[in-house]
Order: C-alpha cells, then sequence, then structure tokens
C-alpha cells in the first residue's frame, strides 16, 4: 500500500514539473519578400503537435524546454528548421522553392495545390512578367507568357475591346473566350484591371476545368488580385503609362489606276439646263466619280477635276494633278495617345489585411472622334475574427464612357471602304480640310457623287449626293455614338477553419452590368438615286445583366502513416442569370432635329427581352498521394438546369488524372537521369447533346539528361 502511494505521489510531481516548463511562443512568418505566408504549418520535430499561421502569417505554440525544434513548412518554399532554445517570439523568413515541380498553383474554384499532385498541364504567370510592358487588356498581356495559347488580337482601332484567347486551338465553329474567373467571380476580361492581377492560371483542358462544368468547355484563366502586405510606411504606389498607337501593318495598295469604272478621262461640255457657273470647267477632264472602285486611268501627272471641284468654295472649277496617293490610307487614320494612372493603397497587420486600388484609363483612339474613359476601382479585404472565422470581401467596380464607331463589318466607313471602295487617287489631306464642305442644297460633300451628266436641276442632290459615299471625315464629325458602361462585381466570404485540416467556406458572389447606348445620325446616307433631302435618326438601347452565384466549398487535407496524403473538396453552388433589355429607334426621320424617340416621323421601332435561368451544381474532387511521387486525381460535378426539360434536366462531368513524378522515383536508381513529370487523364464536359467534348491527354514533361548533383 506504502508503495502504490510512493507510485502516486511521485507520478503528480513529475507532471507538475512537466506543467511547469511549457511555455507559448508566438512567432510571423514571411517570405523573402516580406510578404506574409498564411497557412504555413509550424511542427514540433519528432511529434505530432502542431499548428498553422494565420491569414497574415501570424502563429501561437505550446511548446516544452528549451531543445524543441520547430520544423515550418509551405507549399513553394523551401523547409526550415528553427531551434526554439529560450526565445518566445520568432521572426521567420522562408526561401522560395524554384523547382517547379513543388511550386503552389492556383487550380479550379481557386483551390491552391502543389504543381506535382496535378494530373494535367497548367501554367501559371505571376505579376512580375504580367507588367513589364503594363498591358491594359488581360487578353492582350498573355500574348507570348502561355504555352499552347492562340492570341487573335483585335485591331488597335478597336479601343476597349480585347483579343480572342484560344486555348489548344478553336474548340467550335466560331471563336469562343475561355472563361475567365478573378478571386472566383466568372468576370468579362475587359473589366479586369490589370494593376490589380496577382497572377494568373491557365486551365487548358477538360481534366483542368471538369469542376467548371459545360461554361468551360473553352478553357478557364483562373485569375487572382493582389492583397494588402505589410510594408514600411503607408504602403502607397503610383503608376502612370503614356502610350502612342499608330497603325502598323497596312495592306500592299495599287498605285497605278485612278478612280472610277472607266479607264479614260472623259471631257466635260457644258449643256443647257446645267447650273451656269459650271461653265468655267467646260472642256476640262475628269475621271468617273461615281465608280467608288479604282479602275480608272492610269495616273501619270495629267490635267484633271477632282471630286471637290464641282462643290462652291476655293476649289471650284480648279484642276488637280492625276497622282496615286500613296500614303492615303494610313494618313486617314489618327495618333492615338492612352493615358493609364493608378494609385493603390496597402496595409496588412495583425488578423488583417487591406488593399484598395483606382486606375483611370483615357484613350484616344487612332479612328477620328474615337475616345474611352475608364475608371476601375477596386478593394480586397479581410479580417480574423478569433482563431477560427475569417470574414473577406473582393469588391470591383468599373465605369466606361466609349466614345465613336468601331464598326468592322462590310462596307463600313473606315477600312470597310479603304480595302475594297476607295480611289487611289484621293488625297486625304483635302479630305480632312474639307470635311464641312457642302452643296449648295446644304447636303455633305461626296468623293463618290455621281458624273455631271446626271445632273437634275428637278433634284440637285442626285449629282451632288454620294453615290455610295460620303467624306469619311464629315461622317465620323456627325455621328454621336457613345455608350455607358457600368459593372460592380465580387464577393463576400466566411470562413470557419476548424484545425489545421479541415476548413468551410461559404461565398456570395454577383456581376452586374447595364449599359445605356445612344447613336444620333444627323445625315442618313442613302443613294443619289433615292436621295430627296437630309434625314435624321436616333437609336437607344438598354441592357441590364446580373449574375449570382451562391457558393459553399469544404476542404480537408492531411498525412497518414506518412507516406499517404489526402486532399479532398466538396461543394455546391446555386447560379442565378438574368437579363434584359429594350431598344428602340426613329423610323424615316425626325420631325424637328431634336434626337429623341417621340420626335420620330413614322411610329417608332422597338423590341424587348427578358431572360431567367438558374442551375443547381454540386461538385467534389479528391486527391491521394503516395509518398510524393504516386498521384490519383479524381473530380465529378453535377448540374441542374432550369432551362432543361424536368425529365432530363441533369447532366454531370467526371475526371480521373493521375501522375508520377519520376525525378523522385529515379533519384536513388539512376542519378544522372532527372525526369520530369509523366500525367494521363480523362474527363467529359458537357451534357448528353455534347458528348464531343471527350479527351484523353497524355504527358511527359520537362524530360532532362544531365549530370548527378
Amino acid at each position: 500500500m506504502k508503495k502504490a502511494l510512493l507510485f502516486l505521489t511521485t507520478a503528480v510531481v513529475s507532471s507538475s514539473l512537466v506543467y511547469a516548463q511549457q511555455r507559448q511562443i508566438t512567432g510571423k512568418v514571411r517570405g523573402d519578400d516580406g510578404a506574409p505566408i498564411p497557412f504555413a504549418t509550424i511542427q514540433i520535430k519528432g511529434t505530432t503537435t502542431g499548428t498553422t499561421t494565420d491569414q497574415t502569417g501570424n502563429f501561437k505554440i505550446n511548446i516544452t524546454g528549451t531543445s524543441t525544434v520547430l520544423i515550418v513548412r509551405s507549399l513553394g518554399f523551401l523547409n526550415k528548421e528553427i531551434p526554439a532554445g529560450s526565445s518566445n517570439t520568432f521572426d521567420i523568413i522562408l526561401q522560395p522553392d524554384n523547382t517547379n515541380l513543388d511550386e503552389v498553383v492556383v487550380t479550379a474554384l481557386n483551390i491552391k495545390r502543389s504543381q506535382k499532385s496535378v494530373p494535367y498541364a497548367v501554367q501559371q504567370v505571376d505579376a512580375s512578367r504580367l507588367t513589364q510592358t503594363r498591358e491594359t487588356n488581360i487578353s492582350s498581356t498573355l500574348a507570348g507568357k502561355v504555352a499552347g495559347v492562340q492570341i487573335l488580337g483585335q485591331s488597335g482601332a478597336k479601343i476597349g475591346t480585347g483579343a480572342v484567347v484560344r486555348l489548344r486551338g478553336a474548340g467550335s465553329l466560331s471563336d469562343k473566350n475561355p472563361l475567365f474567373v478573378l478571386d472566383g467571380t466568372p468576370v468579362d476580361p475587359d473589366d479586369i484591371n490589370m494593376d490589380d492581377v496577382e497572377n494568373i492560371s491557365v486551365l487548358k483542358g477538360p481534366n483542368a476545368t471538369a469542376l467548371y462544368g459545360q461554361r468551360a468547355d473553352a478553357g478557364v484563366v483562373v485569375v487572382t488580385t493582389k492583397k494588402g502586405r505589410a510594408a514600411q510606411g503607408i504602403g502607397l504606389q503610383i503608376n502612370q503609362t503614356t502610350t502612342i498607337d499608330k497603325v502598323y501593318i497596312l495592306p500592299d495598295y495599287q498605285n497605278e489606276y485612278a478612280g472610277g469604272g472607266v479607264s479614260n478621262l472623259m471631257r466635260y461640255n457644258w449643256k443647257a439646263g446645267q447650273p451656269e457657273e459650271w461653265k468655267v470647267m467646260d472642256g476640262k477632264f475628269y475621271h468617273d466619280y461615281s465608280d467608288d472602285a479604282s479602275w480608272g486611268p492610269r495616273m501619270v501627272g495629267q490635267d484633271y477635276l477632282p471630286w471637290y471641284a464641282w462643290y462652291p468654295g476655293e476649289n471650284f472649277g480648279k484642276t488637280a494633278k492625276l497622282v496615286p496617293q500613296k500614303n492615303n490610307v494610313r494618313d486617314f487614320y489618327s495618333t492615338g495617345l492612352s493615358f493609364n494612372n493608378n494609385v493603390n493603397f496597402m496595409k496588412a497587420g495583425d488578423g488583417y489585411n487591406v488593399r484598395v486600388s483606382l486606375t483611370n484609363l483615357q484613350r484616344d483612339g487612332v479612328i477620328p472622334n474615337s475616345s474611352l474613359d475608364k475608371n476601375s476601382f477596386s478593394t480586397q479585404a479581410s479580417v480574423n475574427l478569433g482563431n477560427h472565422f475569417t470574414v473577406a470581401a473582393n469588391v470591383n467596380y468599373v465605369t466606361e464612357h466609349l466614345k465613336g464607331e468601331f464598326n468592322d463589318g462590310y462596307s463600313n466607313n473606315s477600312s470597310g471602304s479603304f480595302n475594297q471602295w476607295f480611289h487611289r487617287d484621293l488625297d486625304v489631306s483635302k479630305l480632312r480640310a474639307l470635311r464641312t464642305l457642302k452643296s449648295p442644297q446644304g447636303a455633305l460633300a461626296s468623293w463618290n457623287h455621281l458624273n455631271p451628266d446626271s445632273y437634275s436641276a428637278a433634284n440637285p442632290l442626285k449629282f451632288y449626293g454620294g453615290n455610295f459615299w460620303y467624306n469619311f471625315f464629315s461622317y465620323f464629325d456627325e455621328i454621336d455614338n457613345f455608350s455607358k458602361r457600368n459593372r460592380v462585381f465580387g464577393d463576400v466570404s466566411l470562413t470557419y477553419k476548424l484545425n489545421d485540416h479541415f476548413k468551410v467556406a461559404a461565398f456570395i458572389r454577383r456581376n452586374e452590368l447595364t449599359i445605356n447606348r445612344e447613336e444620333k445620325t444627323p445625315y442618313i446616307i442613302e443613294s443619289s438615286a433615292t436621295q430627296t433631302g437630309i434625314k435624321q435618326s436616333y437609336y437607344t438601347r438598354q441592357d441590364w445583366v446580373r449574375e449570382d452565384n451562391y457558393e459553399g466549398l469544404a476542404s480537408y487535407n492531411n498525412q497518414f502513416f506518412g507516406d499517404l496524403s489526402v486532399d479532398f473538396n466538396l461543394g455546391g453552388n446555386i447560379r442565378r442569370n438574368s437579363s434584359s433589355y429594350i431598344r428602340a429607334n426613329t423610323v424615316n426621320g425626325l420631325t424637328v432635329p431634336d434626337f429623341t424617340l417621340s420626335n420620330s416621323i413614322d411610329p417608332i421601332e422597338y423590341a424587348n427581352l427578358r431572360y431567367n435561368k438558374t442551375i443547381r451544381s454540386a461538385y467534389a474532387r479528391t486527391t491521394l498521394g503516395w509518398k510524393d511521387i504516386y498521384f490519383l486525381d479524381a473530380s465529378i460535378r453535377n448540374d441542374i438546369s432550369s432551362a432543361l426539360p424536368r425529365e432530363n434536366n441533369s447532366y454531370w462531368y467526371p475526371s480521373f488524372g493521375a501522375s508520377i513524378v519520376f525525378g523522385e522515383y529515379l533519384k536513388n536508381i539512376l542519378p544522372v537521369l532527372s525526369f520530369g513529370k509523366l500525367r494521363a487523364g480523362w474527363a467529359q464536359i458537357g451534357s448528353d447533346l455534347d458528348p464531343y467534348m471527350l479527351s484523353l491527354n497524355y504527358e511527359l514533361e520537362s524530360t532532362q539528361f544531365g549530370k548527378s548533383s
């Protein structure tokens, strides 16, 4: 009995000594750039005890004694061992791991994963490469930076519009951009502000994009924005870029034959009934004005009556030399000028980070009287509410005022004329100088009026009016086309972190756009054969588009038996798409020169449309890893669409993949060989209506032969 009592007493004393030696230490984990590293793992060496840093890189942990060693790990960084000693606070700097297969990439649903565990090709581009030339559009920024991506650039004249992006070739008969996702919210790429982008991940194949469903059949571009970072001072940055745009490449034009469809100059002979003032031109020569092509006489410097000689003014009745204007197309375009100004503020501290950014982009286009004024405001912020909850918000607001006509279809008043319907003898400097020139009846002057024999005193516009075209500068001066866009998008989220392995997040996302368009045309251009007067028109349209997403995502990751890793996600989403538009235009001119629908001569034309759609989705993915060498990956998604019949409105997106990191497998067997990674996968994107999106990929990456280290 005494022995038992003595043993019990000893045990109590021993326990008291251990408790007395425990202490709490605190610290911060940062990268070599000073930025905090969230969710880094701090483990007591030789035990399973550990913790993780919060979103600002801070941690707390209880240790015993002075011989404790801490192992600090984070994806994308080299592991580091820290002897605790007697210190109670630590400032730990992790160095980046430059081994490509160990880097962290952002994948579908904004899930960060080690690249070695991903069974498909994903390429990530960081901010340092994205801002080398400080492009204003994300589509153009991707050019030359991502393998297997085609960028079909738009004309530089179409300000405010980005390029078409193809991932691994065209997947349909018409070009289709991939899905762009900003911090988890699907967005229009034209509204992504490059000053706010931290990195871009390009997901190219069905394996990579299956979790997004059918809307990702052309691939996904996942964009992550910058967050607040701890920095000295107030964390203020100012960026300014000025860009000059000039037309670069134009087609080769023939410079031998003048305008018209008659091969020789024609002699003008005044006739009774024609204007008396035309007698000064009697006996002079002219080419065919009425045909807008260039099949006319050979240009050798002969005297002729140019198109403007028939209109009142200082050039009336005067001849010019018929010579080719080799640069008349290039001279039409203006020099574009862009000013891109950004100011942003960032701050981070214990339990919070915030970043606020404001960008103003002003552009004068190369097409006359075209301009863009765009303002982008964004804020990214997160706050820790205790040890388990984090609330975050990403809010973006974009306003845009776009002025001009950017039609690049057949027979538009810029490129649609020059490349087919144009006179090679047209002097653009004269077109520009005579942009206000009018006929005696007040009609805009045309380089493409009919020939003098067509003149009729009863209808002078039959001659003076444009057969097909007017002065291009007059056209762009007179029309008044503009659109005003307002877009707000982003998300609010709440994350509950139960422990180092399990967390649940809920998101509310919105993307809402309103557009107001107006087109005011003082002059309607009709052929001279039917022209009876000057008409005016007015067109207006209002669009409203909104997408709401209500999303939940649970994440679990852990290590078992020392070699088995498990990474699992389970989530669901309700997506609601709504839109409406109304448009109307006047018919047959205006009763008074005031641009309103109520002034239409005839009853207005109009159209109205509303659209609503709901998709309910559930999805899951898991990755199993063994010894950081072998990986199995599977995902599945189910969508239920309100746009399909109830008995057949559910469709699935399965995906399977596997990969082997040969470098790890063979380094002890064949040290002189350094292999990359073997990947194989299968996925289907689309419903039963779209079975063609079935693919099998099989890749071997980064095979190298060299000396053993």
